[in-house]
């Protein structure tokens, strides 16, 4: 029997290659997206740029007057030194007695499914020094101490780089977000004028918070140009809740484990990847901005409504005897019977 030889079908191969692809579309010229159409390229931008800048609502805005921290650079400073410094001042909460702007709500940061956070932290509430809200708003009153010293003129938003010495301050609390939602909704049902206001919820509040994550500008400190800071609140060792003190002194870097602080951390590692020097900062999650909108929100199913897990600390605190939360409706509203768990 007679053999057609290799070189045969290779060569028909490759007319069949030709002859199919001259029925292919030709390949984009230089600059020319292989995904979608010039046009609708440009139609994309342009939706872009006509998107409304969100709206200020200047009744729920009261930190127009907030004063900046004195808490020296960090590169000036051996990173203990600086560490007990940025330390006391996050842990006693001095940024919001200097009425900084925060968010409208604790909010989380991923969803909550079946059992499981999926968070890049914990449900967080963020505070904004004044000269970053200058920066994320290019309005010299936000940052009063810059407008007098000529450091802050009219800009556009988030134009050149944040002012040096700018905080961003996150809380953090056990997830989800909802807990603490749902809180302030029950307080502000109570008849007591006392428990009603936004004080008696924040009393409350700031006694859950776990931990801290900060952001202090610093651009001669590292090429990102944050030093970034991860301090925890007081924790409960042997029984008893530690002091402020105690707190700061357990936790201050030894260099015997990874630093909580410093420069060039891990956070890099996400916050590489926002638009304008490293944060993901949005008008729309702070106060005063957009009512009653949030930049992001993700779905939290009803698998934490369970008795074991308001037994961690400090949840649990929610379970005793608060001033102004009825124990019985504190356990109708979060624990829900087996059966009607997710």
């Amino acid at each position: 029997m007679r053999t057609i030889p290799t070189y045969c079908y290779i060569f028909i191969a490759l007319v069949a290659v030709v002859l199919w692809g001259s029925g292919m579309a030709q390949l984009p010229e230089p600059g020319q997206s292989i995904f979608v159409e010039k046009a609708e390229l440009d139609a994309f931008a342009a939706a872009h740029v006509a998107l409304v800048p969100p709206v200020v609502n200047e009744q729920e805005l009261d930190c127009r007057n907030g004063r900046e921290h004195d808490v020296p650079v960090p590169e000036e400073l051996y990173l203990q030194d600086y560490e007990k410094k940025l330390y006391d001042f996050i842990l006693r909460r001095k940024y919001v007695d200097l009425d900084w702007c925060v968010d409208k709500r604790v909010r989380n940061t991923g969803p909550w499914i079946e059992g499981t956070y999926y968070g890049v932290h914990p449900a967080v509430r963020i505070y904004y020094s004044p000269s970053m809200m200058y920066w994320l708003t290019g309005d010299p009153e936000y940052w009063q101490e810059g407008k007098q010293s000529g450091q802050a003129k009219p800009a556009q938003p988030r134009t050149g780089p944040v002012p040096e010495g700018a905080m961003i301050v996150k809380e953090m609390f056990m997830p989800p977000a909802e807990i603490y939602s749902e809180v302030q909704d029950m307080m502000a049902q109570n008849n007591d004028p006392e428990c009603s206001t936004g004080a008696a919820y924040e009393k409350l509040v700031s006694s859950l918070i776990t931990a801290w994550t900060v952001m202090v500008k610093a651009g001669d400190g590292a090429h990102d140009g944050w030093f970034w800071a991860g301090p925890g609140a007081p924790r409960m060792v042997d029984g008893q809740l530690q002091t402020i003190e105690e707190a700061i002194a357990g936790q201050l870097d030894d260099y015997a484990n990874l630093p909580g602080s410093g420069f060039g951390l891990t956070c890099i590692r996400c916050h590489a990847s926002a638009e304008d020097d490293m944060t993901f900062s949005a008008l729309r999650n702070i106060k005063g901005f957009s009512p009653d909108e949030n930049l992001l929100s993700f779905r939290a199913d009803n698998s934490w409504r369970n008795k074991n897990y308001f037994e961690n600390y400090p949840l649990n605190l929610l379970g005793m005897k608060q001033a102004c939360l009825n124990d019985s409706l504190v356990r109708q509203q979060f624990e829900l019977p087996s059966p009607l768990l997710p």
